[in-house]
């Protein structure tokens, strides 16, 4: 559930992320909206930074608060319940996707960096209690491999391909608008697997005791 789950959610924010500047053009650049996007990439750097420096900034704050306010609450939420930290990571999604959806139809440049800012906060509460779920499942001297099995399939399934794949949907539908959906749905479903990871987390736990 969390290889699965983590590829997916990595799908959805290394998506996004790829090309967060180009879509922050489509929807408030001059003109942007009637160009592809390899039109987009071939105008000339400071026409994009324009646009590009707000939407790092929005994504840095919104990083800085929810990297360790994830963490704090999946340490929590674990105390009290073995499938805490998964369920801080769906729970993350659940409630960013809505304000992710919600930009989709902002069309005020200043509110869109508002609410993209707090939707990319929920996104990563994932960071820090993904990797403790793992370590919780599996014995001590097996915690390195499995970590490192991770990041290589998160990356190969997640943010490896979905680049290329909004590319394709937004070619084939001449929007990048369009195109963002896909991540979007599929950041959904990888939450719902997790979802359903922090169901067995206590049995995990468990074995991993008795071994």
């Amino acid at each position: 559930y969390v290889f699965i789950g983590g590829t997916l959610i990595t799908f959805c924010v290394g998506g996004i992320v790829a090309f967060f500047t180009e879509y922050v053009f489509v929807r408030f650049g001059a003109g942007g909206a009637h160009l592809t996007l390899e039109e987009i990439r071939k105008l000339p750097p400071e026409v994009l930074a324009q646009l590009g420096l707000p939407a790092g900034i929005s994504a840095l704050v919104g990083s800085l608060v929810g990297v360790p306010l994830g963490a704090s609450l999946g340490d929590r939420w674990f105390a009290r319940n073995p499938a805490g930290r998964l369920n801080v990571i769906a729970t993350g999604f659940f409630v960013g996707i809505p304000f992710a959806v919600l930009g989709q139809f902002i069309e005020v440049e200043w509110l869109f960096f508002c609410v993209f800012t707090v939707g990319i906060s929920f996104f990563v509460w994932y960071m820090g209690p993904i990797f403790a779920v793992l370590h919780d499942v599996v014995r001590p001297s097996q915690r390195v491999m499995v970590v490192a099995l991770f990041i290589f399939a998160i990356h190969l399934g997640g943010d490896a391909i979905s680049p290329p794949i909004i590319g394709l949907v937004s070619d084939a539908t001449h929007s990048l608008r369009t195109a963002i959906w896909v991540p979007l749905a599929v950041g959904l479903v990888g939450a719902f697997v997790i979802y359903l990871g922090g169901k067995h987390v206590a049995a995990d736990m468990e074995r991993v005791r008795t071994l």
